[in-house]
């Protein structure tokens, strides 16, 4: 992910318009990342692994409003 949002930041840095499909992008990606840090840290269970908790983390949490 780190990959398209560096070509984001290169159009914005290039087109430098308030509210272009760049920023726009990149405040999608903001709060993907958010997302995935919350998910991070949400405390396991006993016996469950790091991946079992991501993957019971509610996914609709993951779409951009």
């Amino acid at each position: 992910m780190a990959h398209s949002r560096r070509r984001f930041v290169n159009a914005l840095n290039t087109r430098n318009k308030p509210g272009a499909p760049p920023e726009q992008a990149l405040r999608f990606f903001e709060q993907l990342y958010r997302v995935e840090r919350q998910a991070g840290d949400k405390k396991q269970e006993h016996g469950e692994t790091q991946a079992d908790s991501i993957r019971g983390f509610p996914s609709n949490t993951a779409y951009p409003s």
